[in-house]
């Protein structure tokens, strides 16, 4: 099945990119997937942007209608649901294990962890990212989840390979976050020297810099 699942993702994802397996031995990430652009019909050049990919197989797996409501902030506050505003969308269940789970959290959210569920009698790959699940879905209901075995996951069938106007743009993005976050880092210290430069202060912290001066 494993086999069968790597060709299955091979055949789904655009023919430029290069996908190398990483399980051996097996650490928890079995594809690593390198991010091309094309530059003309013979030449393709690499981004240096990388996937990397936990692969599990299921001989067939059943969709199922779900409820899903509107959630605050979780960045600002607990899981706080809005039970009058909710949507009815598609989804598939997995079960993941704890350890693979906490592995992938260790890992911090700057290296992009995916999840990729194949089920091999339809053809179909459903994707997930597991750093944003954990951020978003998981600490939030259950921060103490180490405690358990296993969790489901709940993907929508939206985000599968095979959909490629949506997997192709999300897998660009996932591909592009380590260099986004190293944006973000200079431009908030840009910002901060650009600050102290003309004296203006949007902080009410005395720092070790305002006491030596």
């Amino acid at each position: 099945m494993e086999d069968e699942s790597y060709e299955i993702i091979k055949s789904q994802i655009p023919k430029h990119w290069v996908i190398r397996e990483f399980n051996r031995p097996d650490y928890g990430i079995d594809l690593v997937i390198e991010l091309f652009e094309i530059i003309d019909e013979n030449v393709a050049e690499t981004l240096g942007e990388f996937i990397y990919v936990q692969v599990k197989s299921v001989k067939s797996i059943e969709t199922k209608q779900e409820r899903i409501y509107e959630v605050g902030n979780v960045a600002k506050g607990v899981w706080t649901e809005n039970k009058k505003s909710y949507t009815n969308l598609e989804v598939i269940k997995y079960p993941f294990d704890t350890t693979s789970i906490y592995t992938i959290q260790s890992l911090g959210g700057s290296v992009p962890v995916l999840l990729f569920v194949v089920d091999i009698e339809n053809q179909q790959v459903y994707f997930i990212c597991v750093n944003d699940y954990i951020e978003k879905i998981i600490l939030p209901q259950n921060p103490k989840y180490t405690e358990q075995g296993s969790l489901t996951f709940t993907i929508p069938t939206l985000n599968k390979l095979s959909n490629q106007e949506i997997a192709n743009n999300a897998l660009k993005f996932y591909g592009k976050r380590a260099k986004l976050l190293a944006a973000f880092s200079k431009f908030s210290f840009q910002k901060n020297e650009i600050a102290h430069i003309f004296e203006y202060r949007d902080y009410p912290i005395w720092t070790y810099r305002d006491q030596i001066e």
